[in-house]
């Protein structure tokens, strides 16, 4: 959701807001809606991952209704300074804190709102063997870091 993201660029998130209704049962009597990831595997992750590709840290959204987003919401989300708007991340987190299972999570860009790039237009086709390339190594970083 920032502009300087492209796609099949790399985002760890350093925490992520959500107000669904899972992160509510796992934090109860939380009056923050940010739900953090453990830092130490995140950074083993992006230590793993090859140096060539692009990675951003920062705040993320979770919003499980896809479909439901507007553009108003995605302009107030950016505004906020967070990088991007995804579906599951805050409840992973929320669920590992609870549990404390140390938890991290890395995503790729494959659209970009902010700049009018949507799924499904010309230049998200042209990208699609890129960012499958870059799922591929996100994959195996991950793995080794949990692993080690």
């Amino acid at each position: 959701m920032q502009k300087q993201g492209s796609s099949a660029d790399i985002i760890i998130p350093t925490q992520s807001y959500g107000d669904e209704s899972c992160t509510r049962m796992y934090t109860r009597g939380k009056k923050l809606n940010l739900h953090k990831t453990n830092t130490k595997l995140s950074k083993e992750i992006e230590l793993l991952l090859p140096k060539d590709l692009t990675v951003w840290k920062g705040p993320i959204v979770t919003c499980q209704a896809m479909l439901a987003e507007t553009l108003a919401d995605i302009k107030t989300w950016a505004k906020a300074g967070f990088l991007c708007v995804e579906m599951e991340t805050s409840t992973l987190f929320a669920v590992s804190n609870h549990f404390k299972v140390p938890c991290a999570a890395a995503v790729y860009i494959s659209d970009n709102l902010v700049k009018g790039q949507t799924i499904g237009d010309e230049k998200h086709i042209e990208e699609k063997a890129k960012r499958r390339l870059v799922k591929d190594e996100l994959f195996k970083s991950a793995i080794k870091a949990i692993l080690s």
